[in-house]
């Protein structure tokens, strides 16, 4: 059996021999740095040789995991196997209540051993056991259900499947979800298949990625959820298809434009629902993308000032570089704005329904983050509307690189059809002034909507056009 390789600080040796003693219980192998090499062995030899026999390693997380190199030094080695051999490294907390996750493990889903009695850390190092094992066990850490799972392929895309997007409050109907989405035999995927040691982010935005469609619930908590805020956002920023199931409340603000299925009852979705899941699963397999109803929601909603949350959320993406991301926040920023959440788009005389201190707030946020880069004052700098009403739209779009240019020179956007906006954002370096886009991907899966687009385009730009040209 492969070893399991124990790093920790000299701080936590006995928590940690503690830890290891529990493990060996379950019959597992472990090593420790300074208890299993034999007199005259060369520790750093030793070590090297143990991580390279382990199939799994579990680092210990105690209070000065933070202000003390070793683990990081320790660490870098365990991130070389994991990358080229599939290590499975597991962070486990343990000591002070109040300690903040190093960064270098932060991507990984930690196991909590922290403020436990003895019985429920042995029954915790059953469930770790169970874990590195490969064994089906249930561990309440994080999520409400954790499922082991391998480590991610070193190359390769992950399967496709239907992706379950859900919070954690909303799990129980989330495993539901999944029960009769497998009952039904569609490849499924959610959140309850990670485990301790996993690297979430990287595997739920490669599933995102290569999914068929995403399943999403909709509820107060999943609106205030940034995990499922930023899935959302990363599936339409790949030209998912959404098929949203509202459990509670109303549509969540990022989807308030797409069809959806209600089931604020409990009820899970029914036979005519079933029916249209299995026919996008069916033109995934023939290679083409299937349509969903239209939106069944008004053409105008309330008009509704977006939250300081929201604008929150679009600083936060782009302090994180997730310009896409930020850009579709943006639009629905807008939308919101105006009252048109519901339909997805703004008319060319809807310049008037729209706060200036709004876009003067997303321009701020955009030029900040940018550099000056991006911005509507960026895009004013490239064009400006002259008229009334049908403004050049084709010329906007040259000037912002979302088209190619008349005389043939390449240009951000590569075909004159503009491709829908997976295609459209292509991560080679947008040219000054290509963001916002104001695009709404959901809109995109329905027919006309390219007209749309521009009107709303031409809509926030009339609202631009007493802003002083700069430069």
């Amino acid at each position: 059996m492969a070893e399991v390789f124990l790093s920790y600080l000299d701080e936590d040796r006995d928590w940690t021999r503690a830890l290891a003693e529990e493990l060996e219980r379950h019959g597992l192998v472990t090593f420790l740095r300074e208890r299993d090499p034999e007199p005259g062995d060369v520790l750093l030899q030793q070590t090297e040789a143990a991580i390279g026999r382990a199939g799994t390693a579990v680092l210990v997380l105690g209070a000065t995991a933070l202000t003390d190199p070793q683990p990081y030094e320790e660490y870098a080695v365990l991130l070389r196997e994991a990358a080229t051999r599939g290590l499975r490294v597991i962070p486990v907390l343990c000591g002070d209540a109040g300690l903040v996750v190093p960064p270098f493990a932060a991507d990984r889903l930690w196991a909590d051993f922290r403020g436990l009695s003895p019985a429920e850390r042995t029954a915790k190092a059953g469930d770790l056991a169970a874990i590195v094992r490969g064994e089906w066990r249930l561990a309440p850490e994080h999520l409400d259900q954790l499922r082991p799972a391998p480590p991610p392929a070193a190359a390769g895309p992950a399967p496709a499947s239907f992706v379950v997007v859900y919070a954690r409050a909303d799990a129980d109907y989330g495993g539901r979800l999944v029960s009769w989405l497998s009952g039904a035999d569609l490849p499924v995927w959610s959140i309850a298949r990670l485990t301790w040691g996993s690297e979430y982010t990287r595997e739920i935005r490669a599933r995102i990625r290569h999914s068929i469609a995403l399943v999403v619930l909709m509820s107060p908590a999943a609106e205030e959820s940034p995990d499922v805020i930023r899935e959302i956002l990363e599936g339409q920023r790949h030209d998912r298809i959404l098929f949203p199931v509202l459990t509670e409340g109303a549509p969540n603000f990022l989807l308030a434009s797409t069809w959806y299925v209600d089931a604020r009852d409990g009820a899970l979705p029914g036979p005519a629902q079933l029916r249209t899941l299995q026919r996008v699963y069916r033109e995934h397999v023939a290679g083409r993308v299937a349509q969903l109803p239209p939106p069944r929601q008004p053409a105008v909603t309330a008009t509704r000032t977006p939250s300081g949350l929201e604008l929150a959320r679009l600083r936060a993406s782009l302090a994180d570089g997730e310009l896409e991301h930020a850009d579709l926040l943006t639009t629905n920023l807008v939308l919101a704005a105006a009252g048109r959440l519901g339909c997805g788009w703004l008319a060319e005389t809807a310049a008037g329904d729209l706060p200036a201190g709004l876009l003067r707030d997303i321009d701020a946020a955009w030029a900040e983050s940018t550099g000056g880069r991006h911005g509507f004052r960026r895009q004013r700098q490239l064009y400006r509307l002259q008229h009334e009403f049908g403004g050049d739209f084709a010329v906007l779009a040259t000037a912002y690189g979302w088209r190619p240019r008349p005389d043939g020179r390449p240009t951000y956007g590569e075909q004159p059809a503009t491709p829908k906006y997976g295609r459209f954002v292509r991560p080679d370096g947008p040219p000054p002034g290509f963001f916002p886009t104001l695009r709404n991907p959901q809109a995109e899966h329905y027919p006309g909507w390219h007209a749309r687009w521009r009107m709303t385009v031409l809509a926030v730009h009339r609202q631009l056009r007493s802003w002083p040209i700069e430069g």
